[in-house]
């Protein structure tokens, strides 16, 4: 183990489910948390002090990969991580060579190419199968930002179902969530700083939501897909994972496309907080109760902190359909995007994927019309009630089930985020309190939805909200 993670020679990722077979997974709870909650702002302000605070904060950042890592296994093994590491640090610094990002860590999800490093996508198909381009479009822009590549972080096989070894750095014999699990888990373990995932129904904000942390969903299409190995082309959003809301708009300004500043800044300039409103009926209706319970404690706090919330009844009664028609089109849309490779490689996905193959190849090209068309709709169904009801924002639970679920063998259930996912709307996910039923508390999370292209507003909203200091309050205790 000793050799694979701090060995000397070139980057040598390795598979995700390879890796299974190496580490032995240690079941006894470890919480593999910072000190205290970070802010990306903080870790600028230090990474501006010169090269011995850029240094000083990267080595903060290794120490904690190797404290935690052997626990968390939450980024794919590189041989000499830190050395690589603190060399790109002292290329950045000089005069001149401040950028938004300088120096701040960031985490690529293995199914987003990033150059230097291969892309598995959590399979044992070779890099050179899933056909992607040496670098993406998300992670140059980032990277000219001044951030420094940390690594691959761990993805279920081809983003679906079948997961990493990864876990949830609160109690790491519960899962962190998927598909995007490494990137959010990294993140909330304080190993780097911003973390790219992407969601096909519910991979990014379910994740944030388990881990406590930030996670960012654009509009549909607001973040470039080439170099992504996307598994639904009509649904998949690249996202983003920060510690806090209000370094996500840092990371939004050069990441997302035509992304306008002073709209953002004359919502976060605004007195007037949010009108959120909470979508009641068929889809609520599925949340398990105790995700219910701690939701209406964290409503109940908004509202003390002056935020208006407004009940919209008869919001998505036909949920069940709607997931029926969003499953159809992105199996089958991922079967026909791998059918190459499902040729070449069968023999080596494993069970979860294999089956979502052979169902993804069996779905009739109807159900694929159907589902791309229905896209829209319920976009336009989500978008009249919010102008009924005179909201901003639609507010729910961050995950279905609550907090993270016990074990590592499923990455929790994905309706909360699936109709989200399906009408392309923003989404933000924030820390919202504490379950404390359990011998370790684990986060609660809220999702909040904008209107469509509406990113902007929906940050700035945000971190208004972040203010209102949810993230650590005890709930269901």
């Amino acid at each position: 183990l000793k050799r694979t993670l701090h060995g000397s020679g070139p980057a040598t990722p390795v598979v995700c489910h390879e890796w299974l077979r190496v580490l032995p997974i240690n079941m006894r709870a470890m919480v593999c948390l910072p000190p205290a909650r970070a802010t990306l702002q903080a870790a600028l302000q230090q990474a501006r002090q010169g090269e011995s605070g850029l240094l000083a904060l990267l080595e903060g950042c290794c120490d904690r990969m190797e404290a935690h890592e052997p626990h968390v296994r939450a980024l794919l093994p590189e041989a000499d991580r830190s050395h690589r590491l603190l060399a790109a640090a002292r290329a950045l610094t000089g005069p001149g060579r401040e950028r938004p990002l300088s120096g701040l860590l960031l985490g690529v999800k293995d199914i987003i190419a990033a150059e230097g490093f291969p892309t598995r996508c959590g399979s044992m198909l070779p890099h050179e199968a899933h056909g992607l381009p040496s670098d993406s479009v998300v992670v140059r822009r980032l990277r000219e930002a001044g951030a420094i590549v940390a690594g691959k972080t761990v993805t279920t096989e081809f983003a679906n179902k079948d997961p990493g070894p990864t876990a949830n750095p609160w109690d790491t014999t519960h899962t962190p969530g998927g598909s995007s699990s490494g990137s959010a888990a990294a993140v909330a373990a304080g190993m780097i700083h911003i973390a790219l995932g992407t969601q096909t129904i519910g991979s990014v904000a379910r994740p944030a939501s388990f881990c406590g942390i930030c996670g960012y969903k654009p509009s549909y299409w607001r973040v470039p897909s080439e170099g992504v190995a996307v598994y639904s082309p009509s649904i998949d959003t690249v996202g983003f994972y920060t510690p806090d809301a209000a370094g996500m708009h840092l990371v939004a300004s050069v990441a997302v496309d035509h992304w306008d500043s002073a709209r953002f800044s004359a919502t976060a300039a605004s007195a007037r907080p949010p009108v959120l409103g909470v979508p009641e009926g068929g889809y609520l209706r599925a949340f398990a109760p105790e995700s219910l319970a701690a939701f209406e404690e964290a409503l109940a706090d908004l509202a003390r902190a002056g935020v208006v919330v407004r009940r919209v009844p008869g919001v998505m009664e036909d949920v069940e359909a709607v997931a029926g028609r969003h499953v159809d089109l992105t199996r089958a849309e991922w079967a026909q995007s791998l059918s190459g490779q499902w040729k070449s490689y069968s023999s080596l996905f494993r069970s979860k994927s294999a089956m979502e193959m052979v169902a993804g190849l069996a779905t009739p090209s109807e159900a694929v019309l159907i589902g791309r068309k229905s896209r829209g709709k319920l976009r336009a169904e989500l978008e009249r009630a919010m102008d009924a009801a005179d909201v901003d924002l639609w507010v729910t639970p961050g995950a279905l089930q609550g907090s993270a679920p016990l074990g590592l063998d499923s990455t929790g259930d994905s309706l909360a985020q699936l109709p989200w996912s399906h009408s392309g709307l923003p989404t933000l996910s924030l820390p919202a309190g504490l379950d404390m039923r359990l011998p370790r508390p684990l986060p609660l999370g809220l999702q909040f939805a904008a209107r469509f292209g509406k990113d902007e507003e929906l940050l700035a909203w945000g971190v208004q909200l972040e203010a209102a200091g949810l993230a650590d309050a005890p709930r269901l205790a």
